[in-house]
């Protein structure tokens, strides 16, 4: 099974998820509507470009309900983007498959199969300058994204400035204590454990692996 980072709503801050797992990874999926995204993974990251095409998709309703019926009278017309693939060699590592998504964050998660490293951080729920405005973080797509999270895959985030009570909201309060590593928790059928603080800079950034039965 091709172990994936799935990055959504990246922006520069690709170069930090695909630095840090490059070596956990095979294949890297970031997705982002900044234009500049594919010539700054190139001078950065050492992306190489093997095709590009135009992506049209269904825009899903923004409640979230509905997932599935893609032809549903609910969605909205068609939105579109780019989706741009290629290799990337990181510190000597060279990642066999990238996919650069420019287009909706979601839309790009349905395209993945299966998540190795769910990276998510430094954007908030709310719409605004520096947010995308999409909560991956909340309920529906969390649990969207643990669907897809394999057995012992990763959730790297900081809390993107989520809040409230629900079941997975260590995710952003455990980044306000002062040692969180070894808080657990269990949500949407998962049992998920902080293993180590990837930085401090900021929020800290917390690294929660999914924990099998055995």
């Amino acid at each position: 099974m091709t172990r994936t980072l799935f990055h959504p709503c990246c922006g520069p801050d690709i170069l930090q998820s695909a630095q840090h797992f490059a070596s956990a990874v095979d294949c890297i999926e970031a997705c982002d509507l900044w234009p500049g995204l594919p010539a700054f993974m190139e001078a950065r990251l050492g992306f190489q470009r093997s095709s590009e095409a135009e992506h049209r998709f269904q825009i899903e309703p923004s409640d979230g309900t509905n997932h599935s019926a893609r032809n549903s009278p609910q969605f909205t017309p068609l939105g579109r983007g780019k989706v741009i693939e290629g290799s990337c060699r990181i510190a000597g590592s060279t990642i066999p498959r990238v996919r650069i998504h420019l287009h909706d964050a979601v839309e790009a998660l349905n395209q993945v199969d299966q998540i190795s490293v769910f990276f998510f951080r430094r954007d908030g729920p709310s719409e605004g300058e520096g947010s995308s405005g999409i909560p991956f973080l909340g309920s529906t797509l969390f649990n969207r994204v643990l669907a897809k999270l394999s057995p012992d895959g990763l959730v790297v985030t900081d809390g993107a400035s989520m809040s409230g009570p629900a079941s997975h909201d260590a995710l952003w309060t455990a980044p306000q204590e002062a040692d969180p590593v070894g808080r657990t928790f269990e949500s949407f059928g998962r049992r998920l454990r902080c293993i180590r603080v990837l930085s401090t800079d900021r929020t800290p950034t917390l690294i929660w692996q999914s924990q099998s039965d055995s």
